[in-house]
């Protein structure tokens, strides 16, 4: 008799189970790490110890990481979670562009420039929401001195395509894939600390629905455009936001 070799590969589901049960049990000992220095601080300073020099370095860099690894842990949950546990409604993109807008610091709001033709998305219920907020944060956190980010949809038969375009320094060619890939970044993490989870949850909510999302140079005035497009699915017997 010979043995059989017999492999069982966990499902999406399985996966995006074990990767929420892990982040939410780190998460705990992660945010005590990253309150850690400032006990040691607040601690040695009751003492009459003040930390300065190459000792208070060494816990404002064992604070900073501990925030990249909290900020990593939020994108992680965020990413499993995506699908789940949302009512369905009838959505209108154009406000919850506004809301999503309106969260933003007054400073920012000028650097938009949005267009939408009457639409309604049958989508869950915060998943627009997200849509927006990690678009215009990645196009914030990317765009030239004096920025000007563009906000453009429009309707073609059973499609609604998004278009939202930036001027900063663009995406090298062998990265426009790369890019929605989980926990990656093009700059170093000691210029961001975040979790480099953004556009791999973008992509996985869009792709929930049926649709797609790519990036794409902006022809002939720098920075890219990230196209996406989403099905307008039918929506009776759901509610308007």
């Amino acid at each position: 008799m010979h043995a059989l070799d017999i492999r069982v590969t966990p499902d999406g589901d399985e996966i995006d189970d074990i990767v929420y049960r892990i982040s939410h049990d780190l998460r705990a000992s992660v945010r005590a790490l990253r309150e850690l220095p400032v006990w040691l601080s607040e601690d040695l300073s009751e003492q009459g110890i003040r930390l300065e020099g190459e000792p208070k370095d060494t816990l404002n860099l064992m604070q900073s990481h501990a925030i990249r690894l909290d900020n990593m842990l939020d994108g992680l949950l965020a990413y499993s979670r995506v699908g789940r546990l949302q009512d369905m409604v009838k959505a209108n993109p154009q406000t919850i562009f506004n809301s999503v807008l309106a969260e933003l610091s007054p400073g920012d709001a000028p650097r938009f420039f949005a267009q939408f033709n009457p639409v309604a998305l049958r989508i869950g219920s915060s998943d627009v929401a997200r849509i927006f907020q990690i678009l215009l944060s990645n196009a914030l956190r990317h765009a030239g001195e004096t920025p000007k980010i563009e906000i453009t949809s429009c309707k073609s038969g059973d499609v609604w395509e998004l278009l939202v375009s930036d001027d900063g320094p663009g995406i090298p060619d062998a990265d426009k894939e790369r890019v929605f890939r989980p926990m990656v970044k093009l700059v170093s993490r000691d210029e961001d600390d975040g979790g480099g989870m953004g556009l791999a949850i973008l992509r996985k909510i869009v792709e929930n629905y049926g649709g797609s999302v790519h990036v794409e140079d902006r022809l002939r005035r720098g920075g890219v455009t990230f196209r996406l497009r989403l099905p307008v699915l039918d929506y009776s017997g759901v509610d308007m936001v």
